[in-house]
């Protein structure tokens, strides 16, 4: 018995006879509210994590930092480097319904390219023009060869948008974004949630096995770790380093980490507005260097990081095959910082308006850095401001410092073009040198890793002594998750996964009771709250609606017991023409012509157990292939009866009275089935990987027989 109650705790929550299966909802906690969901103008770290769910690119990134196509399939580059054709994924539909084909990509493009106020300008400057070859290739005529192109096609520079959308849309397109990625669009109630729901007719469907999630932006990281342990979270986005040690110590939590390809650092204001003629960064480079030889960026990981982020002072990591080792990371000198300003004629203490976001990491940083600073001179004055407002107050140069970092891209030229170049959109401190933009175009016109690290070492040179960036650290990026999203992908309606704990004979025959499970449940540690309930639910409530029916309907085992809806509109369609009318020998016998029917058929008859999906889908096709519906119902209550280990449970009668509608709604109507829900082969197909249950299948009735 104790075996049976450990069985439903641990296995994923499902009865084989419960009559619907629930769906399966991902909730994430964001660290920031995104700014808006538009790929052309968007610009922050969340608003990347959202877009994964709703915008696919032409190239995506793997797990080993490899680009690999998405909606792409393959691409060529001319000798000269100047033509790149690429060839497009067929089949490709947007969330409206329209097709993904090289029209719409070109539109995107050149969207990206010239909408007022884009962030994907400089990232595609190189594109002179986007031609349609056919209608599954597109060719980028380039003024000059650019090697980071592929890598800028593989974010949100590559993300292709529904033309029809864009034009109904216009500048207000990211309130409702309409792409092609694994989810669609449903809802963004500001500063509260963004929820998206699975895509049916996604060209990667099979592999999506989550049909909704909710993005939930809560700021304090100490709440959002609050939720995932409490179950109201599935997952979180850069947890705390400081965490580390409590969220390894609890078993019903995991972690995945990694250093970010990003940075994080000070942005200063050199020449953007009122706010840069105030402070002294822009005036003499000195005070810029000052600055950074305040800051300890050891002590700074060791203090707020428990160690755990990797100190640096370029654009890209120490680890990362670009990285300048002609200048390394730099340690603290309060003496240099002091001789610095004293040498550039500044007065101290040097005040500093310093715009932080409102975290509380970054404001843990900022205070690290204020107190280092005051040592050598500064007066760092702290202004804790929203995220989203931060981004448009460093745009409109209402800041002298910020503290800022950036995601980071897998080519180094998408951490740096934008950043450096002049009157680049992500330029806020304004830094502009004729040398380095002419050595950043360089560097985009040849793609030998060699002759671009000695380019972005005269960068580096220039920079790092005078640009608006100081870099500081880069992160771990720390991504806490439920236990049970490991095997998320082998979710409980997944047939080819037995996902289920398959107690209901165990109950039927009364080997078990559901009390000794449901305290069990109550009780066990391993399953998160929202599991628990789940669990719960169908073990109490949808039995209970079961034992009720059998209870207080005489004719539950009777065609007549129906609602008076269902009955109605079966009626209605009665004489509809079936495509195809089975015997019940046939039927009994796995012989139609539907393969997936015909395995839960033989599932049922050798083992007295189908998967409770399958369970559904057996039934709804007895009543499409019968010549009426109550002969319908006779067969499947006959089968039920004969070959199911429950079938004479209550559940069981239940099941059959619902697959002609019983506890379920009317829905839109269709031959045969009149405003009874409809089920078919091709929706099997969309939603799960069959041939693995046709395996599962033919392994389980070979083993049932030896």
């Amino acid at each position: 018995m104790k075996k049976l109650a450990s069985a439903a705790v641990t296995a994923a929550f499902c009865l084989s006879a419960s009559a619907a299966t629930a769906q399966t909802t991902l909730r994430i906690g964001l660290a920031e509210d995104p700014d808006v969901l538009d790929p052309t103008l968007g610009r922050t770290y969340v608003g990347r994590i959202v877009f994964a769910s709703l915008c696919d690119k032409l190239f995506d990134i793997d797990d080993k930092l490899n680009i690999v196509p998405q909606l792409a399939l393959a691409h060529e580059t001319s000798a000269d480097g100047k033509t790149v054709t690429i060839r497009l994924r067929p089949g490709v539909k947007f969330h409206d319904g329209e097709t993904m084909d090289a029209e719409a990509v070109k539109a995107s493009l050149e969207r990206h390219m010239n909408m007022q106020g884009s962030f994907r300008k400089p990232e595609l400057a190189a594109v002179d023009k986007v031609e349609v070859a056919d209608a599954s290739t597109v060719r980028l005529q380039l003024k000059n060869p650019f090697s980071p192109l592929i890598a800028q096609l593989a974010d949100r520079a590559g993300m292709i948008l529904s033309p029809k959308a864009v034009k109904e849309g216009g500048d207000r397109f990211g309130l409702k974004p309409v792409c092609a990625g694994p989810f669609s669009f449903v809802e963004r109630v500001q500063q509260d949630r963004i929820v998206v729901e699975k895509f049916p007719q996604y060209w990667n469907a099979a592999n999506v096995h989550i049909d909704r999630i909710v993005f939930r932006p809560i700021v304090e990281s100490t709440v959002r770790l609050a939720n995932l342990k409490s179950g109201s979270l599935d997952l979180i986005e850069r947890a705390l380093a400081t965490d580390l040690k409590e969220i390894k110590a609890d078993p019903r939590l995991k972690l995945a980490t990694q250093i970010e390809i990003g940075y994080q650092g000070l942005t200063l204001n050199l020449a953007n507005g009122e706010a840069a003629a105030n402070a002294p960064f822009g005036k003499d480079a000195r005070v810029r260097q000052a600055l950074e030889a305040a800051i300890d960026r050891k002590a700074l990981s060791d203090v707020v990081f428990n160690g755990e982020v990797l100190p640096g002072n370029q654009w890209i990591s120490p680890r990362n095959p670009y990285f300048q080792e002609k200048f390394p990371v730099p340690g603290r000198d309060v003496a240099k910082a002091k001789k610095l300003l004293a040498d550039a004629g500044v007065r101290t203490p040097v005040a500093v308006d310093f715009m932080v976001p409102n975290n509380p990491e970054s404001r843990q940083v900022a205070e690290v850095i204020q107190a280092m600073a005051r040592e050598a001179g500064f007066d760092m004055k702290i202004r804790v401001t929203e995220f989203a407002t931060s981004l448009n107050e460093a745009n409109q140069g209402r800041f002298q410092a910020f503290f800022i970092g950036w995601s980071g891209r897998v080519d180094p030229d998408g951490n740096s073009y934008i950043f450096f170049k002049c009157n680049a959109p992500q330029n806020d401190g304004k830094y502009c040198n004729k040398d380095v933009d002419a050595w950043l175009d360089d560097a985009r016109k040849t793609s030998k890793p060699e002759e671009r690290k000695a380019i972005y070492g005269k960068i580096a040179e220039k920079y790092l002594a005078e640009g608006s960036i100081i870099y500081l650290y880069h992160r771990l990026v720390i991504i806490a998750h439920t236990a049970k999203l490991d095997g998320y992908a082998d979710a409980r309606s997944e047939p080819g996964a037995f996902h289920c704990t398959q107690i209901s004979p165990y109950l039927h025959f009364g080997q078990i009771s559901p009390v000794e499970i449901a305290l069990a449940v109550r009780d066990a540690e391993v399953s998160a709250p929202a599991d628990r309930r789940a669990y719960l639910e169908e073990l109490i409530v949808r039995r209970e609606l079961a034992a009720n029916f059998v209870e207080f309907e005489p004719r539950y085992d009777d065609y007549a017991c129906l609602p008076a809806w269902a009955r109605a509109t079966l009626d209605a369609h009665r004489s509809d023409r079936r495509q195809h009318v089975y015997t019940r020998d046939q039927l009994e016998n796995a012989r139609t012509h539907d393969r997936y029917w015909n395995a839960a058929m033989r599932e049922m008859r050798e083992t007295g157990y189908m998967h409770n999906y399958m369970r559904m889908y057996w039934g709804k096709k007895i009543l499409e292939w019968s010549a009426e519906p109550d002969a319908a119902f006779r067969t499947i209550l006959h089968l039920n009866n004969k070959y199911f280990l429950d079938g004479r449970d209550a559940n069981s009668y239940a099941n059959v009275a619902w697959i002609f509608g019983m506890h379920d709604r009317p829905w839109p109507e269709r031959p045969v089935f009149g405003k009874a829900r409809y089920m078919n082969a091709q929706g099997l197909k969309r939603k799960f990987d069959m041939a693995a249950y046709l395996r599962a299948v033919d392994g389980l009735i070979g083993a049932e027989r030896r």
